[in-house]
């Protein structure tokens, strides 16, 4: 990652401060309710911290899926832009669960999406 694309992810999260999560759950900094408040914000930063959430959590779930030795979840060509769209479709769809941890709602959100089932 180039220094100018870092320095700008750490203004924006800095930024973002305005943005910050108005509720934490027990054992968690960011709901399904944060992430969807983030996800729909017209705020760049709050945009930057949706995108660098959902694919930080696509990243971890894709490598304890590589570390299982099962297959990768995501097809190959899915833009992070998709995978937003997924994460937003589902929290909208399931305000049940919104106060549950962002990071296994988007799990859930990529698996249901991609159909492949958990690690």
């Amino acid at each position: 990652m180039g220094r100018k694309l870092f320095a700008a992810i750490i203004a924006s999260i800095a930024a973002a401060s305005a943005v910050a999560p108005t509720s934490v759950a027990a054992g968690t900094f960011v709901t399904g309710n944060d992430l969807l408040r983030y996800c729909q914000d017209p705020l760049v930063e709050a945009k930057s911290i949706c995108l660098g959430y959902v694919m930080g959590a696509v990243d971890y779930l894709e490598k304890q899926r590589a570390d299982s030795h099962v297959r990768e979840c995501i097809p190959k060509g899915v833009e992070a832009r998709q995978v937003i769209d997924v994460v937003v479709k589902f929290l909208n769809s399931a305000p049940a669960v919104r106060q549950d941890p962002a990071s296994e709602l988007v799990g859930v959100a990529v698996i249901t999406a991609w159909d492949c089932g958990h690690p």
